[in-house]
């Protein structure tokens, strides 16, 4: 991630630049951001993409030192049936977990660990399911 995040509305472009670079396999979105002072706020959305599937994310940021630091995220991917395809998230369950509490759910109630993931390396993983 490139860039000065001095404020929450930075990391909030950010995001829309992300969107905006793989519009050939997004058909629809709806993105809200809201700020709750100028250093934090939360952004959530849900992208359709050109098979059907979807992504459902939420993001809490606070910006700290020009960085973006997520407090609370959720990157749910389903198929065109609603079907589970993976959700990354950091809630704070699966203490078990080496990387808690950042972790990866996958059908049948799996549970991986992973490091924190952005949006822009979930609609990545997401190209391999497209394509």
């Amino acid at each position: 991630m490139r860039g000065s995040f001095r404020r929450f509305a930075d990391y909030a472009g950010y995001i829309r630049a992300i969107l905006d670079e793989f519009s050939d396999i997004i058909s629809w979105e709806t993105v809200e951001v809201f700020e709750a002072v100028p250093s934090e706020g939360f952004i959530r959305g849900t992208i359709m993409f050109i098979d059907g599937s979807t992504l459902s994310f939420l993001e809490y940021v606070k910006t700290t030192g020009n960085k973006p630091v997520k407090i609370k995220y959720r990157y749910n991917y389903t198929d065109r049936n609603s079907r589970l395809i993976f959700r990354y998230d950091n809630a704070p369950h699966h203490r078990e977990i080496k990387t808690f509490p950042h972790h990866k759910h996958l059908p049948n109630n799996k549970v991986e660990p992973t490091a924190e993931p952005n949006l822009k390396t979930v609609i990545e993983e997401i190209t391999t399911h497209i394509k």
